[in-house]
């Protein structure tokens, strides 16, 4: 330990003594281990710490500029902010400086473990465990790497070391329970795995592992000591039912085991094993057990129509029971299969009701030999003339045996078995409907109305059906999993969600209708069902969907206005599908990588963090990807501040004209810039001109025009802001219900809301209110109403909507946050406060809430609580910029106006340009001559260009767009990487400046 370093070195060791899990160990136990025969369960015991690296930087007795001192400051620095590339250089330059600090080493070795660079973590802790060999958490980290370098007898023995170092460390154990499974020691591994239950004993997923175990191991009175007990509650699961049901039978207790099979159906009706289970069973029963049977039978025989032993078995049931004429269709396809053996069908022994020594073949014969007017042999002769290939023919003798008997319902159900497989769905939708008059019960008539409906598009149609079923008592699946599709294409979300709900109570391993949990919570904003939901598909950790299903639940984070949340899963995507990427070196961007930046983008905005955002468009931009996309995005970011860069965005426009086809888009955004500038008449021009060429058809090709979002409606809204804003309350009423004629659209009418109340129609402007509050069907429609009631600054109306979304979903953080805005919009800020503390209450730790409160109290003058706040955001995150800025605006407002110039230095103690500068020499490049005059020593280079105004240059928008060359590209992400730092400390030194 170097002689004045100061900071706690037991820090590290009490840490992990508290948590029974190795940081990095217990992260990627559950990324990386592929558990054997259910020991997934074992990952339980893994529990990430809070932090990577202490919160705080190194503290000496001594001078503080050492250099060691800094890099180890700067590599903790970069670790916290994720910049885990650059502070694994730092770590190795500290390191290369001071090599003997265990704590640095250490933190190193946890870097590297999380960034996968396996051998280097290895060749790491193998020196730390070299030096401390009775360190639990060395061992256990290098049993990580061991495990990864497929050394899993080195793993095994690393595991063992550091159980019997510490035999209460519960990831030792599981370590070494996880390596003898995998290499087959699983009876060595089974009485450890008891030790772990025996400590946990309450933890129901590690019972259950163990049983699984047990099982594999033939240790069957044991499982079923561990099992039992689990699946005699009613919310067993299918897997817990499963698992008893074959404990049951190697047990040979057959009867129990057909409960549990039972009870399998219950949850799961088209399970197969259960069918084929309780089939076998029930048919053991002999004579009495068949009709039991039968229906597992038929069930089986649904999913594999081919399977000659079922089709044998289900002929033999329906004879023995004297029952022919059922026999006969299967008889038919016993035969299509083997025609050659017949003697199956023959029934032995004493058993059948009817006589014993039927002839199965003569049996058909006698059916079919009857005269031409008995029905059987029109039956007979449908079937004959579809087996030879006429199946227009057989429909029609089906049909005409309908006419005969128009009340028979059995007579239809052939029809639709032929229907069905011509894909005749308009004729079966009559049959069903003829069906459905004479027979209303017949549940399986009506579901299938129901989806036909559904199919052809009459989603009205198809829901009375749906909601027919249900009147009827019936509440299978395919009820709530077709109603809950089609609410959801009505807009029904609300609806949609409590069907789906209901179908995840019935089978709870459809991913597919959890994957629409996730997106139906985030907008109706039930923000604590959606975590849940989330948590329950990332513990299944599905490997084909899992950075699909992370884009999922971030976008309905997003969605809900849980910022954090989202935040991280954009994060972790990106943390492992692009290469931690230094400040020079621009990182390729797959489909699935670009939507994530995008989307982060887009969460800055959300969140008020604009620097950020733009920054990341930049980082994008230069990536070559999404182009136009990102430069609308600037170009509208330019346009929203409350001081508009009208520069700025005429920059981003050029260019986005430059690259668009499509010139509906490219006139919008001139339109948009036109209307920025005040030059109302040209903008009004270009939108008329536009939608006259809309509607008589002279509209670009390219340009997507569906009412619901778009070039002419946007290009109407827009028409009516700039009506708006040249104070024309005229024309711009004319423009909302020109507009209204085309389509009843909610905006339009909230913009109409907004005309009559500046015109003094207060009538009319309160007809609109209640009219939008009233046909808002649920949370999501309430939500969407009061975003549309904020963005138009109308904040009654936003207040009445966020209000009554609140109520409908109470834990919503979106209807509490557009609440709060619009109590905050009238002064109201004692009752914002209150509403966001009660928020705060049920997501305790959330910075997006915290960041709120202090910005109230600062705009209602109550600084010293203002302050407060910030230093809680401050605490949570240290390198919040805009907290900052907040805490440095109330100390000033507290009558310390020295204290900005105090921020600026401890903010920014290296300037910008130097670290532009610093960076662009790291990367072999010269910066460019400042922007106007340039001397002839600068010429020359005997003179360097001053930094800072080199630095301006290169954040401007222009120079972002010029990459002609490798190294102004280069350049260009060097600066683009920094951006939100520069505007940051412009920002505060024009404040501390008092501009």
């Amino acid at each position: 330990m170097p002689c004045g370093y100061k900071e706690k070195s037991a820090w590290w060791g009490a840490s992990f003594s508290r948590r029974p899990v190795l940081f990095l160990l217990l992260f990627l136990f559950y990324v990386v281990l592929t558990p054997t025969d259910g020991l997934s369960d074992l990952v339980d015991l893994l529990r990430v710490p809070d932090e990577l690296v202490p919160d705080r930087d190194v503290a000496l007795t001594v001078d503080n500029s050492v250099p060691w001192k800094k890099a180890w400051d700067q590599a903790r620095y970069l670790a916290r902010t994720g910049d885990y590339l650059t502070a694994e250089k730092k770590y190795e330059e500290l390191l290369g400086l001071r090599g003997n600090i265990e704590q640095a080493r250490w933190e190193y070795a946890r870097l590297l473990l999380i960034t996968g660079k396996w051998q280097k973590a290895a060749t790491v802790l193998e020196l730390l465990v070299e030096r401390y060999p009775d360190r639990v958490a060395y061992l256990n980290g290098l049993g990580l790497a061991s495990r990864k370098l497929d050394k899993l007898s080195r793993a095994i023995d690393l595991f063992r070391k550091a159980y019997e170092k510490d035999s209460t460390d519960l990831t030792a154990l599981a370590g070494l329970v996880q390596g003898l499974v995998e290499v087959g020691r699983k009876k060595e591994a089974f009485p450890l795995f008891e030790e772990i239950y025996a400590r946990l004993p309450d933890d129901l997923s590690l019972r259950r592992a163990l049983a699984n175990l047990a099982y594999e191991l033939g240790k069957m009175e044991t499982a079923e000591k561990l099992m039992a007990p689990l699946a005699e509650k009613k919310e067993a699961d299918l897997d817990t039912l499963r698992m008893t049901a074959r404990i049951y039978e190697e047990l040979k207790y057959e009867k129990k085991a057909a409960v549990y099979w039972k009870r399998c159906l219950e949850l799961d009706p088209g399970h197969r094993e259960a069918h084929g289970r309780l089939a076998l069973y029930y048919e053991k029963l002999g004579i009495n057990g068949n009709a039991k049977a039968l229906p597992h039978l038929l069930a089986l025989l649904e999913k594999n129509p081919d399977n000659a032993s079922l089709l044998n078995r289900i002929c033999r049931i329906y004879i023995l029971s004297d029952r022919f004429a059922e026999a006969l269709p299967y008889f038919e396809r016993y035969v299509a299969l083997h025609a050659d053996n017949l003697d199956m069908l023959i029934p032995s022994g004493n058993s059948g009701k009817g006589a014993v020594d039927i002839d199965i073949i003569s049996l058909y014969r006698r059916l079919i030999a009857v005269t031409t007017e008995d029905l059987d042999l029109l039956d007979a002769l449908t079937g004959d003339l579809f087996r030879v290939g006429n199946p227009e023919a057989a429909l029609f003798m089906w049909e005409h045996k309908a006419r005969l008997l128009p009340e028979r319902i059995r007579v239809y159900q052939e029809i639709i078995d032929l229907l069905e497989r011509l894909n005749r769905d308009g004729r079966l939708v009559a049959i069903l409907e003829i069906i459905h008059r004479y027979a209303p019960e017949e549940v399986r008539v009506v579901s299938k109305l129901a989806d036909l409906k559904v199919a052809r598009g009459e989603l009205q149609a198809g829901l009375e059906y749906f909601n027919k079923l249900k009147e009827a008592g019936y509440e299978g699946e395919d009820l709530f999993a077709g109603r809950g599709r089609v609410y959801e294409e009505l807009g029904r979300l609300a609806l949609a969600l409590a069907d789906y709900k209901c179908l995840l109570a019935l089978q709870p391993t459809r991913l597919d209708i959890r994957r629409r949990c996730i997106t139906l919570a985030g907008k109706l904003g039930e923000n604590i069902f959606l975590k849940e939901q989330v948590a329950f598909l990332e513990d299944v950790n599905d490997p084909v969907n899992h950075d699909q299903d992370l884009i999922l639940a971030a976008r309905a984070f997003a969605e809900a206005r849980d910022f954090e949340e989202a935040q991280a899963r954009y994060q972790f995507l990106l943390a492992a599908r692009v290469r931690p990427d230094s400040a020079r070196e621009i990182p390729n961007l797959d489909p699935l990588a670009r939507e994530a930046k995008l989307g982060l983008a887009d969460l800055y905005f959300q969140e008020g963090l604009v620097f950020k955002a733009e920054q990341l468009l930049r980082e994008i931009f230069l990536t070559g990807a999404e182009q136009s996309l990102v430069l609308a995005r600037l170009f509208e970011s330019a346009l929203s501040h409350k001081e508009p860069r009208i520069s700025e965005a005429k920059v981003w426009l050029e260019r986005y004209a430059s690259l668009e086809r499509d010139q509906g888009r490219i006139m919008l955004l001139k339109a948009r810039f036109m209307s920025a500038v005040q030059a109302y008449n040209r903008a009004e021009n270009l939108l008329e001109e536009f939608l006259c060429g809309s509607a008589i058809g002279d509209c670009p090709p390219s340009s997507p025009d569906s009412p619901k979002n778009g070039i002419s409606r946007r290009a109407g809204l827009l028409l009516l802001e700039i009506f708006i804003g040249a104070d024309d309350l005229g024309r711009a009423e004319r423009q909302g219900l020109a507009m209204l004629e085309v389509e009843r659209d909610r905006e339009v009418l909230v913009v109409l809301q907004k005309i009559y109340q500046a015109a003094g129609k207060e009538k009319a402007a309160a007809k609109i209110k209640k009219q939008l509050l009233d046909e808002a069907h649920d949370s999501h429609d309430l939500l969407m109403l009061a975003e549309l009631y904020e963005k138009h600054g109308l904040p009654a109306g936003l207040l009445a909507a966020a209000e009554k979304a609140l109520d409908l979903a109470p834990d919503s953080l979106a209807g509490a946050f557009l609440l709060a805005e619009g109590l905050a919009a009238e002064d109201r800020f004692d009752e914002a406060l209150k509403l966001l503390e009660g928020m705060a209450a049920i997501y305790p730790g959330n910075n997006s809430i915290v960041l709120k409160m202090a910005g109230y109290y600062y705009r209602n003058g109550q600084y010293v609580s203002a302050l407060h706040y910030s230093n809680i955001l401050l605490e949570a995150d240290p390198a919040r910029l805009d907290a900052h800025f907040l805490k440095t605006q109330c100390i000033t407002a507290l009558g310390d106006p020295g204290y900005w110039e105090k921020a600026v230095k401890s903010l920014f103690p290296v300037k910008t340009a130097e670290i532009l500068e610093n960076n662009v020499a790291a990367a072999g490049l010269e910066l460019p001559p400042p922007p106007g005059k340039t001397s002839l020593l600068q010429w020359l280079g005997f003179v360097k260009p001053e930094p800072s105004a080199v630095a301006e240059e290169l954040m401007e928008p222009r120079q972002l767009l010029d990459n002609s060359s490798k190294r102004k590209k280069t350049l260009n992400y060097i600066a683009a990487r920094l951006y939100a730092r520069y505007r940051w400390e412009q920002k505060f030194g024009l404040a501390s400046a008092g501009e």
